[in-house]
């Protein structure tokens, strides 16, 4: 039962750092905690459409689809026969897609991570609570040594995630 938790490590309430997920999760913050000595910090996650525009690889992504579309469809319009010419290079821009998606993911994990090592950079908390997405960012906090305190990963996504990225998980 909530009322039985003790304070923070000040004695006070207990500091929480949350780790959001793409989805709603568990509903934290929440004005419920605020009547059991919580107190919940969540700052923004870096993945939001207009951090996307800042990743250089979901741009190039973005921008070789469209080239190479556009390559496509001018041979197909001048070489009918050439089918083995678009097929090359729709299997070259599946490659490179895969690499750059790869690198886009993995630019986005590390804008998240940095946003939470300075967050614990700059106050102390009693206990880190990641969901989904925030879950494997808490799992990377904890196996990069950044974070060695208490932690509850609710549905952590970071097998799936790490492996988007081309990385091995934390």
């Amino acid at each position: 039962e909530m009322g039985m938790l003790q304070g923070g490590s000040d004695g006070k309430r207990i500091r929480v750092l949350y780790i959001e997920g793409f989805s709603p999760g568990p509903g934290l913050p929440s004005p419920l905690l605020d009547d059991h000595d919580f107190e919940v910090v969540a700052p923004r996650m870096p993945y939001e459409c207009k951090d996307t525009v800042r990743n250089p690889f979901a741009l190039a992504c973005v921008a070789t689809l469209i080239i190479m579309v556009s390559i496509c469809v001018e041979i197909a319009a001048k070489l009918r026969s050439s089918w083995w010419v678009i097929l090359l290079i729709v299997v070259g821009t599946m490659i490179l897609l895969r690499w750059l998606k790869r690198r886009a993911v993995g630019w986005c994990l590390s804008c998240c991570v940095g946003v939470f090592r300075d967050a614990l950079r700059q106050r102390k908390y009693d206990v880190i609570v990641g969901y989904s997405w925030g879950g494997g960012i808490g799992a990377s906090l904890l196996s990069q040594s950044i974070w060695k305190g208490a932690t509850l990963l609710l549905a952590p996504a970071g097998d799936q995630m790490w492996k988007h990225a081309g990385r091995s998980p934390p």
